[in-house]
């Protein structure tokens, strides 16, 4: 009887976004992010004809590259020399719009979040992080 008084289907899940950031005590840093984002374009080639472009996001140092554009897509830590869109962040403000405590919208509006290039390439950003956006919710 215990257990029927739990909402059915996770409703509970919302209030425990903090457990989808750390897996197994590890700090999720911008090498992790991009390490699983690589992983994700590795398992799921459908993304290259999706998105059909070049990012480069500048966190922080860092420069990294999602090329979804050529061949079946590749993760790496440089910057591309002709992007389609260019992604610029402070790390933690990455961090958290990654995680879901930041909405994309809102730090694009409060300057955190800087595009450059062709904007219609920064609206299918979701294609590639909503996945733990949505874990997060």
């Amino acid at each position: 009887p215990a257990i029927d008084d739990t909402p059915p289907y996770g409703e509970e899940t919302p209030a425990a976004p903090a457990a989808a950031a750390p897996a197994g005590g590890a700090a999720v840093t911008v090498s992790s992010v991009f390490a699983e984002l690589k992983k994700k374009v590795e398992a799921d080639p459908t993304l290259v004809q999706k998105v059909a472009g070049v990012y480069v996001f500048v966190v922080g140092n860092e420069k990294w590259t999602v090329d979804l554009k050529n061949g079946s897509g590749k993760v790496e830590p440089r910057a591309a020399e002709k992007p389609d869109c260019t992604v610029t962040m402070k790390e933690a403000d990455f961090l958290a719009l990654v995680s879901g405590q930041l909405e994309p919208q809102s730090a694009f509006m409060k300057g955190l979040l800087k595009i450059g290039g062709n904007m219609s390439f920064a609206m299918k950003l979701g294609l590639l992080f909503n996945s733990k956006k949505k874990a997060a919710l």
